[in-house]
């Protein structure tokens, strides 16, 4: 099972496991985006899902869907200037 509700630029190294220290956790917010309740009620659904098939689910927020963005234009971009 995926339930994407955000995902990001964020390296998979990077992302705490929580399942690994606490076998009935399931979501990584690292974007601070879900009330503690929240996390709770989204755990208790994983861990359903987990008990009912062989799917191994997680839930991993961060807080930014873009990659780093290119400071300089792309050739044949330059914005024009009048003076």
């Amino acid at each position: 099972m995926f339930i994407p509700l955000l995902a990001g630029a964020v390296a998979v190294k990077d992302v705490d496991n929580v399942h690994v220290k606490d076998r009935t956790r399931y979501v990584t917010d690292m974007a601070g985006m879900l009330s503690p309740g929240a996390v709770a009620r989204v755990d208790s659904l994983m861990a359903d899902a987990w008990r009912q098939s062989s799917a191994e689910p997680v839930v991993v927020i961060v807080d930014n869907l873009a990659p780093p963005r290119r400071h300089n234009p792309p050739p044949g971009n330059k914005a024009s200037s009048s003076g």
